[in-house]
């Protein structure tokens, strides 16, 4: 399989894919800009802050895409650090009058371990933390596919069974 030498050549290369047409290729979606290692203070520098105004009836809309590139298989860590900028944005906007939309994605290479317990963490984080998997082909160029919904393969529902039994008798 393909892949990119480093985190930094993934970011250049979308850095260049949205100045192009303004759209990030990850999510398809278009914004006004993109800041690339951008500082956050203590909360530390994402990769990527995609982001989009919108006025409407004089009331401003923000769009805030958050982006974290990774070159390897996720980890705990990874799923700390862009949940330490969400945490961010959430405490600088709670006490202001902003109306902010704000996505934040990990993006990872294909193949991640669904075994890893990084990625039930991210199951943890569903509604908060986008997963998405890139892959490069010769002939295709990159894909991003949005990957969720992490599980052992050897699951079995005879165990959730035996447990809703137990649980059951306690009754």
């Amino acid at each position: 399989m393909i892949s990119f030498d480093s985190e930094k050549s993934l970011e250049k290369f979308i850095v260049e894919c949205f100045a192009v047409d303004k759209k990030c290729i990850i999510n398809d979606e278009a914004y006004d800009a993109c800041l690339s290692q951008f500082s956050l203070g203590d909360y530390g520098i994402p990769d990527l802050i995609f982001h989009s105004k919108l006025c409407n009836n004089g009331e401003d809309f923000i769009t805030i895409h958050i982006v974290e590139l990774k070159n390897e298989q996720i980890k705990a860590k990874d799923i700390a650090q862009i949940s330490r900028y969400k945490t961010y944005i959430q405490r600088m906007y709670e006490d202001s009058d902003l109306n902010i939309d704000l996505k934040c994605s990990l993006i990872v290479p294909k193949g991640v371990s669904s075994n890893s317990d990084a990625c039930y963490l991210v199951n943890a984080c569903e509604d908060s933390i986008d997963v998405y998997e890139f892959s490069l082909d010769p002939r295709n160029g990159i894909e991003f596919q949005m990957v969720y919904g992490f599980h052992k393969s050897d699951a079995s529902p005879e165990q959730f069974e035996k447990l809703i039994k137990t649980i059951k008798r306690g009754f």
